[in-house]
């Protein structure tokens, strides 16, 4: 039984491999889901959401559109995996949703935070993401983690938390075919670390305290 069961899931990886290579690059989009479980805040103030920065450095390519590879082993890449529009949009605008979700009025500014970047609202988001990607490898992974930082209207940061979230494919996603897996597991993934975000407890706490506001 053991050897079967073997057998089966050799084959079975050798079948994935074989329709993740089909074709030059694997196309995926992005899509937020947002969680209905997360409570609205009470009285919260406005907020600025800013383009997060890229600082994937090589594995994005300095290519906004990448957001993954398929690879045999751990170093062999065999394609990349790429999306229709730049992750850092797509990254603004689910954390847009899901803040406006818990009652927080939102300003997408769509341009990364500089020094000397003025908003109107009293606060300010804005970060870099170390890692953005899908990947096959052994399996399905996806993985996004970087640094977040709240900022007030002078610039000031009033946290900055590391925040990571990290899934790997399984049947229960549902994802049915190679590309589906890509998808559904980099989405799952930004779904996990954009709720991190927003329940965070120092942002949530300075967003809807009147003594921590500027």
């Amino acid at each position: 039984m053991r050897s079967s069961w073997r057998l089966t899931a050799g084959a079975l990886i050798l079948l994935a491999l074989g329709a993740l290579t089909a074709c030059a690059d694997k196309q995926v989009t992005i899509r937020y889901q947002p969680d209905p479980t997360v409570e609205r805040l009470t009285a919260p103030d406005a907020l600025t959401i800013f383009n997060f920065s890229d600082q994937r450095g090589s594995e994005g390519d300095q290519d906004l559109f990448r957001v993954g590879g398929v690879y045999v082993g751990v170093w062999t890449r065999l394609v990349k995996v790429m999306t229709d529009t730049p992750w850092p949009g797509t990254l603004s605008r689910a954390l847009a949703e899901a803040f406006t979700g818990r009652g927080v009025p939102v300003t997408i500014a769509y341009q990364p935070f500089a020094r000397g970047s003025m908003f109107a609202t009293p606060f300010a988001l804005a970060g870099e993401i170390r890692n953005f990607s899908t990947e096959f490898r052994f399996g399905t992974t996806a993985h996004i983690s970087g640094v977040v930082r709240l900022y007030d209207r002078q610039g000031a940061i009033l946290v900055e938390r590391r925040i990571a979230e990290r899934q790997t494919w399984d049947m229960e996603m549902g994802a049915a075919t190679s590309d589906d897996a890509l998808a559904a597991t980099l989405n799952r993934t930004l779904a996990g670390f954009v709720s991190r975000i927003v329940t965070d407890p120092d942002i949530v706490g300075i967003l809807t305290q009147p003594n921590q506001r500027p």
